[in-house]
């Protein structure tokens, strides 16, 4: 059944009961992994397929590929709502600290030496390449990054993410130093 989520509780459709989402990286689509090194903290669901090739890079949980149960699908209205700052259009969060929720319709992109404390939420697409030095803390909001398009990430290193990370497009990793957990 499709779920709608409004912050980080989902609600199915057809019944009335909460469901949480329950990995610390989750798509709908596939999620690549390529080279990558450090530790993922949680569960990764996938309604596509998981590729983690020639890298040192841990799960400390379970891989869940083509998941045949629902997968929480974030309400972005909801979380445009809930957002402290609302950017129309792209954002590229230079060198500094933020906290909050962090909503920009459109794509954003993270340099080096950014610390988010709260939530990055786009309707496009959320990138980080040739960075390092990134770390994202989710508290209570409890999803750190969500991309109503694909979050990628290249060439990067020194990369922290502590709460969900979701792209509805997929997630791609190469070359990336990442510890990720829930």
């Amino acid at each position: 059944g499709v779920q709608t989520c409004a912050l980080p509780i989902c609600f199915p459709v057809t019944i009335q009961v909460d469901v949480l989402f329950d990995s610390a990286i989750q798509s709908t689509q596939n999620i690549n992994m390529n080279h990558d090194s450090g530790t993922i903290s949680g569960d990764v669901t996938t309604g596509g397929n998981y590729n983690s090739n020639s890298g040192s890079l841990i799960v400390q949980g379970t891989v869940n590929l083509n998941s045949t149960d629902p997968i929480p699908v974030p309400d972005l209205t909801a979380w445009q709502a809930a957002a402290t700052t609302v950017v129309n259009g792209d954002k590229t969060f230079s060198s500094g600290t933020y906290s909050g929720i962090r909503f920009v319709q459109g794509n954003v992109s993270i340099n080096s030496n950014v610390t988010m404390n709260g939530t990055i939420v786009a309707t496009g697409n959320i990138q980080f390449s040739n960075q390092s030095s990134i770390t994202v803390l989710a508290g209570n909001n409890k999803a750190a990054l969500i991309a109503g398009g694909s979050l990628t990430g290249s060439n990067s290193s020194n990369i922290y993410v502590e709460g969900l990370v979701y792209g509805s497009q997929g997630i791609n990793f190469n070359n990336q130093s990442i510890v990720t957990g829930k």
